[in-house]
């Protein structure tokens, strides 16, 4: 049976704890490819890279963001958390 993320790049701001990280956990278990952005980074399973920055910097994020684009080619989802 196909996952209903299988392939999706997601990208969630503050996936480092709390409901950001339960949303990257039933997004990975879905399929997603998820990256993190938070202010602290915890590694974990579910998240294939996580980026130190805060949502306010907005050059930063896009700095991010462009990073991300330029592995994965697009982002298909992104959640600010």
């Amino acid at each position: 049976m196909k996952k209903k993320f299988q392939g999706k790049i997601v990208v969630i701001t503050g996936a480092s704890r709390g409901i950001g990280l339960a949303i990257a956990q039933a997004l990975s278990l879905e399929g997603a490819v998820v990256y993190d952005i938070s202010r602290t980074i915890v590694p974990h399973d579910e998240i294939k890279k996580s980026y130190s920055a805060d949502v306010n910097d907005y050059h930063k994020i896009s700095q991010i963001l462009e990073e991300i684009k330029s592995t994965e080619e697009k982002i298909d989802v992104f959640i600010n958390n």
